[in-house]
């Protein structure tokens, strides 16, 4: 507890980020990374492995931009690939001190404080279900969104039940894919190249590894058709419930997202 209080009361962000959670989030985070190591790092591999994968392929890409680059645990730093590049950029609502130091020793890094959601000013001046503008434009090589596309809604729902209780689920929902869609037409502006990494599925399970309950984190759009799947154990038994588990299932492609006009995918729009 002294190690994230110090955090928090050191970590420069701007108010809006300490004032929506966005800073206790980033924290807790790091916190729940250094407790369930051993079942994230799987996740953390895999997702570092495509990435890698993708540079392998694709040796003519000097710069990478990161969307969602957090405190940078699913980058994988220590590869030649991402070494060789010579231009490394971090998009992210707050930087903590792993980024900083890590720019601070390395030229080749920088980092842009964004609201990727781009809903945070406008859910300030009291706009309803405001369209996304996100304050930040460039061109690069490839964009990598990172374990970013299903987070992106949850702070903005979470404000919007706040100030509009009772709104419909179903004005909520086409809302946050608004947001989704924006956050992908963004990095096919930015990107020649994109690659999206993100959860297909979120879950909880008993003790006897049943189903208890599942969420979609898309909320009714289908994005991508993943190249590959696997699963994150989140939040293993003990860390927030004795007596349950949390899985993600994620997935990556590295080709543009055809995505219908309407956000759905041709067989949930018929």
């Amino acid at each position: 507890m002294i190690v994230e209080l110090v955090q928090y009361l050191t970590t420069p962000c701007s108010w809006q980020a300490r004032k929506w959670g966005y800073l206790s989030e980033s924290i807790g985070i790091g916190a729940r990374y250094r407790r369930c190591q051993k079942q994230w790092q799987p996740h953390l591999y895999k997702t570092q492995e495509s990435i890698v994968r993708f540079l392998k392929l694709h040796q003519e890409i000097r710069s990478v931009l990161f969307c969602g680059s957090g405190a940078g645990f699913d980058i994988p730093w220590s590869s030649l690939e991402l070494q060789a590049l010579d231009r490394i950029i971090l998009l992210d609502l707050v930087h903590p001190w792993e980024i900083r130091w890590r720019a601070l020793n390395n030229s080749k890094i920088e980092y842009h404080t964004v609201d990727l959601s781009g809903v945070m000013d406008q859910l300030e001046s009291g706009e309803v279900f405001p369209d996304p503008k996100v304050n930040w434009d460039g061109r690069v090589d490839l964009v990598v969104s990172l374990n970013l596309l299903s987070q992106l809604p949850l702070f903005p729902l979470e404000r919007m039940h706040k100030s509009l209780p009772g709104a419909p689920e179903v004005e909520l929902h086409g809302w946050a894919r608004r947001i989704q869609r924006s956050h992908l037409d963004l990095i096919s502006r930015w990107g020649r190249n994109q690659l999206v990494i993100s959860d297909l599925e979120e879950r909880w399970q008993d003790r006897n590894g049943e189903r208890i309950e599942s969420q979609d984190p898309w909320y009714g759009a289908k994005w991508f058709e993943p190249e590959e799947v696997w699963e994150w154990e989140i939040s293993p038994l003990g860390e927030i419930n004795h007596d349950r588990l949390k899985i993600h299932r994620v997935g990556f492609s590295s080709s543009l997202p055809i995505i219908p006009p309407d956000g759905f995918s041709p067989v949930e729009a018929e």
